[in-house]
């Protein structure tokens, strides 16, 4: 409208979203061993799992700082 009421305009609000360091580096895999028996296939499998789920965790804290 030019001659009526003036539109105002929202203002709009930016905020930085600080993520800790901590939750943006997963646990390394890990490292290569051999393996001999199935005991080592075992701690192989136990150590990729715990390695996931340190990922997962991170990830989903990551998730709740960006949008709670």
């Amino acid at each position: 409208m030019a001659c009526g009421v003036p539109h105002l305009l929202p203002e709009v609000l930016v905020e930085k979203v600080e993520v800790p360091p901590s939750l943006l580096a997963c646990s390394p895999p890990p490292s290569p061993r051999p393996i001999a028996t199935q005991k080592d296939v075992a701690l192989l499998i136990v150590d990729l799992a715990e390695a996931g789920e340190d990922c997962r965790g991170k990830l989903k804290a990551v998730k709740e700082v960006i949008a709670p």
